[in-house]
């Protein structure tokens, strides 16, 4: 048995395909298993997979296009080792990613997944901005780590910092397939509810940033702020009683406003579907009072709410 499983999901992937693959190949750590899978490409993305002739590798290619998160519910399927890392096609990871992240959950075993800490990349691989490091503990605890999940989002910040136990996927579930571009939010959400989560504090993720990415395309935005809300909703009931009011003021005077003036800038540059879209989200009296807090708190520039954590 491999100790870790490599999980790529791809789709139309093949700019960058090659030199993620590379990068697996090229670990410092070498007992995985790598699991591609291709959701029926329009490109030359499975001629690329058909070039690696490895037997650790297992190749899976889909007749039709089904999504991200159920494409990956099926390559989960194929997994044969305890740990499970998900690469997506445009990422590279570091050399010594897979050896750190085994080593972090030999030395805590409780935890329900791990992110590590990621550098986020141009088209051209040029480093344009790297996470902080040291800004949260090594293990948050279940009601440390969902607070952080509802205030600050996706932590973990992209797919590909992540890695999960399999037994964790056993005990919570899958990816909710009806999210579209939230699963992970949704899925490391889930998890945060019931388990520990660990940070692994080194950069061992080039994150690429590029205009093709699935949640750059067209009205991505908008829908994913509909999934998020949903999110947001599941974690705000989980609050301790204590803060619960304080984080319905947070999402307020916060989140909602970050979304109102992300709508308003779609507006500016002609894309009228989106603002439309989002003002039927929300509806006429939230988009009212949305817009009036915008307005008075200058996009929180005169105001800016405070988080407020319980940990025990």
């Amino acid at each position: 048995m491999p100790k870790i499983a490599i999980v790529i999901p791809v789709f139309n992937g093949e700019r960058y395909l090659d030199e993620c693959i590379r990068s697996v190949l090229g670990q410092t750590m070498q007992d995985f298993q790598i699991i591609i899978g291709d959701d029926n490409s329009l490109d030359g993305s499975r001629s690329i997979i058909a070039r690696y002739c490895d037997q650790r590798m297992l190749t899976h290619f889909a007749h039709k296009n089904i999504g991200l998160f159920g494409h990956l519910n099926i390559l989960l399927r194929y997994v044969k080792a305890p740990l499970v890392h998900i690469l997506c096609q445009d990422d590279v990871l570091q050399k010594e990613c897979l050896e750190n992240e085994c080593n972090f959950f030999a030395a805590h075993n409780d935890v329900g997944l791990i992110f590590c800490k990621g550098t986020t990349i141009d088209t051209r691989g040029r480093k344009i901005l790297e996470s902080p490091l040291e800004d949260m503990p090594e293990v948050l605890t279940s009601r440390l780590s969902s607070q952080l999940l509802f205030y600050q989002g996706c932590i973990a910040g992209n797919l590909s910092t992540v890695c999960i136990p399999l037994k964790s996927i056993e005990r919570y579930g899958y990816f909710n397939e009806e999210y579209r571009l939230a699963g992970d939010y949704e899925m490391w959400s889930r998890i945060s509810l019931k388990s520990n989560i660990g940070v692994l504090h080194r950069h061992r993720v080039y994150v690429r940033s590029h205009p093709a990415q699935l949640s750059k395309t067209r009205h991505a935005h908008i829908r994913f702020l509909s999934e998020r809300n949903k999110v947001f909703s599941i974690l705000l009931s989980s609050m301790p009683a204590r803060i619960r009011r304080r984080c319905i003021i947070y999402k307020r005077f916060k989140h909602d406003i970050m979304d109102m003036h992300c709508a308003l800038i779609r507006l500016l540059h002609g894309d009228v579907i989106d603002f439309v879209q989002y003002m039927n989200m929300i509806g006429l009296y939230g988009f009212i009072v949305t817009l009036i807090l915008w307005v008075c708190t200058m996009n929180n520039m005169l105001y800016k709410p405070q988080c407020r954590y319980i940990y025990k």
